[in-house]
């Protein structure tokens, strides 16, 4: 996230909150309608800040991830000497590259996910689809999902009891 924005959006926050409240002690004061309109208007400006700044945190995460991906991908293709990707992916000695390959596709993919769950639905019902679709959920945080289907992937030979942490 670019310094000058973070500071922008935080500024922002910090005075739509100190406005809220000052609204509200003068709404709470005088009984002005009007007041406790403008103390709402506030507040709402003061969740789409919030929302904001998830976005640029958001954003930020999914270049960093992208870089590693981008990173890792030239690593293979230096690596696999005209190999067809998904064989050598498959037939290397060395699992290295294609677990951070695997990995570094789930967390952009989970990023993507996570964004959605939160463009589509607001508040707690949007933050539980993001959850479910890469895998964080409960009851049972191992099964479905992004995170978990690469855990299993990168792992088949261990039993079916051991399911990590």
């Amino acid at each position: 996230m670019a310094s000058e924005s973070k500071t922008a959006v935080v500024a922002a926050l910090v005075g739509n909150a100190a406005l809220a409240m000052l609204k509200g002690v003068t709404a709470a004061t005088t009984g002005s309608a009007a007041m406790l309109a403008e103390t709402f208007h506030s507040l709402a400006d003061t969740g789409n800040q919030v929302l904001l700044f998830v976005g640029m945190r958001l954003a930020g995460a999914f270049v960093f991830e992208a870089m590693s991906l981008g990173v890792a991908l030239h690593s293979v293709a230096g690596e696999r000497r005209g190999v067809p990707r998904l064989r050598f992916m498959r037939e290397t000695r060395d699992p290295t590259l294609p677990t951070v390959l695997l990995e570094d596709s789930a967390a952009l993919l989970s990023i993507l996910v996570a964004a959605a769950g939160l463009g589509l639905a607001r508040g707690d019902r949007g933050a539980a689809l993001g959850r479910r679709g890469v895998g964080r959920h409960r009851p049972d945080p191992h099964r479905g999902g992004l995170v978990p289907g690469v855990r299993e992937l990168l792992a088949p030979a261990r039993g079916a009891g051991d399911r990590g942490s």
